[in-house]
């Protein structure tokens, strides 16, 4: 199975990170006994040597009080006056998505190895393509946290796509239900963007262009057809909790990957029909711990450590996920 870890040069000066939004994902995740560790940026980059905590931005004065007692680290207001002040190498943007836009115009002003930022990009694809200008312009990398492209479990399903093991895919289902009265376009640009940028990563990052094939008041059903694979996702409301999944079929096997969820199945001699083939389960569940977070910040440090390389979860990567859900969202509202 492949890996993102990555090894660097130990004798070579840290890389200095500014964390920008002080909240759930920035850090308060890590509090959370049910989630793996790291769970979080900052749990992440203080578990990656050759990265350090610099300091924290957050307009909120609660929250910088909370994380300047908890890291004995600096704090500001202002994003610019923490970049004046500070001077990392890196920067984190983990504050909330409509903050994104006005936040990367700002580092950008700013000569850096790397800018990590949470997904989405920004709150449009309008203003998502005027950030990725800017930076391949300005020769700033930025890596978008999409972590499941960093998760050993979904890799380990890749590597079944590529290594043909159970055979060619044939179909993949993909599914998100998440809350009970969130409109359904909301939750594709915030949730479903993982959902249909993992899906470009399993089918090796090739454009798709979806069908909208229906819709009710509860869920959305979209479609294409990838070289010969048959690709549907659907979103929906009016349900109590949180679900995602995707559903692999292949010409001898069968996989299932989600959130809290991994099996592979593998066609075998049927042990209920003669002269039949039925799937036999090989793997019910993930063991061990996916590295999902602590893969990210390898990679957030090889990205800062070798000028020009392309982070494996890119704003490249990330500008065509939201180039599809642009496009889903309007032929919703249409």
């Amino acid at each position: 199975m492949s890996t993102v870890s990555l090894r660097t040069p130990s004798n070579l000066p840290a890389l200095s990170v500014l964390v920008i939004g002080l909240g759930r994902i920035a850090w308060l995740l890590e509090d959370d006994p049910k989630r793996e560790k790291p769970a979080s940026h900052v749990g992440a980059l203080l578990n990656t040597a050759g990265l350090t905590l610099l300091a924290g931005c957050d307009p909120v004065l609660e929250r910088r009080k909370a994380f300047a007692e908890r890291f004995k680290v600096p704090v500001w207001q202002d994003a610019k006056t923490a970049m004046v002040q500070s001077k990392p190498d890196i920067v984190c943007i983990a504050a909330d998505s409509d903050a994104h836009y006005q936040l990367l115009l700002t580092c950008l002003e700013f000569p850096l190895k790397l800018i990590i930022c949470e997904k989405p990009l920004t709150p449009q694809f309008s203003s998502a393509k005027k950030i990725v200008r800017l930076a391949q312009k300005k020769a700033v990398q930025i890596l978008v946290n999409h972590e499941r492209r960093y998760s050993d479990d979904y890799r380990a399903v890749k590597d079944l796509i590529d290594s043909a093991r159970y055979g060619s895919l044939l179909a993949l289902h993909a599914r998100l239900y998440f809350g009970r009265t969130r409109a359904v376009d909301s939750m594709l640009w915030h949730d479903g963007c993982h959902l249909f940028d993992i899906i470009r990563f399993l089918l090796a990052d090739q454009d798709i262009s979806y069908q909208l094939a229906r819709q009710s008041c509860h869920s959305m059903l979209a479609s294409a057809v990838v070289n010969n694979c048959l690709v549907s996702v659907e979103a929906g409301k009016g349900r109590d909790h949180l679900h995602f999944e995707l559903d692999l079929s292949f010409e001898r096997g069968r996989a299932r990957v989600g959130n809290g969820i991994f099996e592979l199945s593998a066609s075998t001699e049927s042990a209920f029909y003669s002269q039949y083939r039925s799937l036999s389960e090989e793997t019910k569940t993930w063991q061990g711990p996916t590295g999902y977070f602590s893969h990210m910040m390898e990679d957030a440090l090889a990205c800062g450590r070798e000028p020009g390389r392309v982070p494996i979860s890119s704003a490249t990567t990330e500008l065509a996920t939201l180039k599809v859900l642009h496009r889903l969202c309007k032929l919703l509202a249409a």
